[in-house]
């Protein structure tokens, strides 16, 4: 699937919305430049990922701790796996391994089809 899932602490990633993303009251400037330089480093490995072809998911905590249903969150990560994996959009790159400045070529995902 190509895909990276990140669960991320609603506090330390600074879920925006949300009631656990609160920041104490005391040493605010310390906890606002920590907050801030995790979601920038969050920001910068998503974008790296993605340069890369993957697939980013965040899950926050409190997706987790506020799903009565277990299978809801797998549902919902199920749902954006397979959207990722059925993607019009999606384009697989390959290179001819024999010439050092080969051109990339892009080719149209494999169809399976049912019998």
């Amino acid at each position: 699937y190509k895909s990276v899932i990140f669960v991320n602490g609603c506090f330390w990633h600074g879920h925006k919305g949300c009631k656990s993303a609160n920041r104490p009251k005391s040493n605010t400037e310390f906890w606002s430049n920590k907050i801030l330089t995790n979601q920038r480093r969050d920001q910068l490995h998503t974008l790296q990922l993605e340069a890369e072809g993957w697939h980013v998911i965040t899950v926050w905590e409190c997706e987790m701790a506020h799903t009565k249903d277990f299978e809801t969150l797998v549902g919902k990560l199920s749902a954006e796996l397979k959207a990722q994996l059925l993607s019009p959009n999606k384009i697989k790159k390959y290179q001819y391994p024999r010439y050092e400045d080969a051109v990339l070529i892009a080719a149209e995902r494999e169809t399976e089809y049912e019998a």
